[in-house]
């Protein structure tokens, strides 16, 4: 029901009249009412044409218009398959790091490709410039952020981290949580032990 539409009712108990000028009309309940209303709503029609119809003339209120619409979106929104969708891999350098050491972590971007045989997916280097995060999880749940940078090898983005404290540390590209998924390969999240 349209906002402001003059010939809103409000709805009523089935099997009940209306009352409307004092006379009760009683509920049409066959089956050509029902097809009346379903044209009515999927094409959009209302009243007979008169000045409010005219000024939204330009909306798109067919079924058909509608349906076109929503596939097109549809389309954008989603991509057909797997194919080049960004995929990351992170490391730390050394593997078994010491803590207040210097310890460079990594990331390398990939796109991900469908196989000769039609198979998902492998995993090619990227040179994408994308703004890349990655955060370092203290064992105490603490998120440091790590300012990470391109290097001269245009496949590695790197930066140097001295690990505070020792223990159990997660370091992860956050643009690839809640998941972190390791789907073909990818690396999005890792555990990295921390010496003293």
């Amino acid at each position: 029901m349209a906002v402001g539409d003059p010939f809103a009712e409000r709805r009523v108990a089935a099997g009940r009249a209306v009352v409307q000028r004092g006379g009760a009309v009683p509920l049409d309940r066959g089956a050509r009412a029902v097809g009346e209303l379903f044209e009515r709503e999927a094409l959009g029609r209302r009243n007979a044409a008169g000045k409010r119809d005219r000024l939204h003339e330009s909306h798109l209120e067919s079924g058909p218009d509608m349906k076109l619409l929503a596939a097109a979106l549809l389309a954008l929104a989603v991509p057909a398959s797997a194919v080049a969708a960004l995929a990351v891999k992170l490391a730390v350098v050394p593997k078994a790091p010491t803590a207040g050491a210097a310890s460079t972590i990594q990331l390398r971007p990939y796109w991900t490709y469908k196989r000769a045989d039609g198979s998902c997916c492998v995993l090619r280097p990227s040179s994408a410039s994308y703004p890349f995060k990655v955060e370092a999880i203290d064992p105490n749940g603490r998120v440091h952020r790590v300012r990470i940078r391109r290097t001269a090898d245009r496949y590695i983005w790197s930066a140097v981290f001295r690990f505070p404290t020792p223990g159990r540390w997660v370091i992860r590209a956050p643009q690839w949580g809640p998941r972190y998924s390791r789907n073909y390969g990818a690396r999005p999240r890792i555990a990295v032990t921390v010496a003293r």
